[in-house]
């Protein structure tokens, strides 16, 4: 019997010492197993924990830490620069679409400018043509004091127009009321016509 508690005795202290080695107890009652001990420390820091029959999961070194961190900052910064590129490449898209845009927004406010005073020209000259034809009626009545009404429509006449009119006041100066009135008739014509 007494070889038993020899052998249970060394068991324990085997166990207690041996990094997690166990032996069974054959049968005989022993204290229970201890869930965490701490081993003295071998190079005077803090002891190291122990767990029987347990793992202790390795902990990364500061060497494998700074690493993965230093990979990490270069994985953001390229990505950082990446979207940089990107933001850069579509903010010069944007510009150039901008561009394109204001030059056709001048493009058309000249196009509008035009067409505006082409149609005021228009208008102008459609209304010279009426005029014109209220002259002719009064030569037409004898009336030969027209001179002021074709002064104020003759800056509004196109090349031919302005060419009948000098044609028609030379006919009047000569007292050609037919001829006048011939050359006030094409001159309303080629003023309706924008010519």
């Amino acid at each position: 019997m007494k070889l038993f508690s020899t052998l249970a005795a060394v068991a324990a202290v085997v166990t207690g010492q041996d990094g997690g080695v166990r032996l069974e107890n054959l049968g005989r009652p022993t204290s229970p197993p201890a869930q965490a001990t701490t081993r003295p420390p071998t190079d005077g820091g803090t002891p190291a924990p122990r767990v029987d029959n347990q793992m202790v999961p390795a902990q990364q070194t500061p060497t494998s830490q700074n690493a993965a961190a230093v990979q990490q900052s270069q994985q953001a910064q390229q990505q950082v620069q990446q979207l940089k590129t990107e933001l850069q490449s579509q903010n010069a898209k944007l510009d150039t679409a901008v561009n394109e845009l204001q030059q056709v927004k001048t493009e058309l406010q000249t196009k509008n400018a035009n067409d505006a005073r082409q149609a005021q020209a228009a208008e102008a000259q459609r209304q010279a043509a009426v005029t014109l034809g209220a002259v002719d009626q009064q030569l037409l009545q004898g009336n030969t004091a027209i001179e002021g009404q074709l002064s104020a429509v003759e800056s509004s006449l196109g090349p031919s127009a302005r060419a009948n009119l000098a044609a028609a006041r030379q006919a009047l100066a000569n007292s050609d009321l037919a001829s006048a009135r011939y050359y006030l008739s094409r001159a309303a014509t080629d003023a309706q016509a924008g010519r």
